[in-house]
């Protein structure tokens, strides 16, 4: 019992850490298809859920006073 409940830690531990490296990697500009790459990632669906969090990540840092022209950047797909 306690070796299983170990090894779903690790995996957890491991998968974390991916999860890291990858959103990392996208905050600092890394191409979402060296991104799959690295993380050996079959569908590129799965991997742009780090152009989400970045997108999520600038949408914070932009200035209120941009707050009108925030809809109209992400509406048209930019970033």
């Amino acid at each position: 019992m306690m070796a299983a409940a170990a090894i779903k830690d690790i995996r957890r531990a491991f998968h974390s850490l991916r999860h890291t490296v990858g959103a990392d990697l996208r905050k600092r500009g890394a191409d979402i298809r060296d991104i799959q790459d690295v993380l050996r990632h079959a569908n590129i669906s799965t991997t742009q859920v780090y152009t989400q969090m970045a997108r999520e990540e600038l949408w914070k840092k932009l200035p209120k006073r941009f707050l009108g022209h925030r809809q109209l950047m992400f509406s048209h797909g930019d970033l």
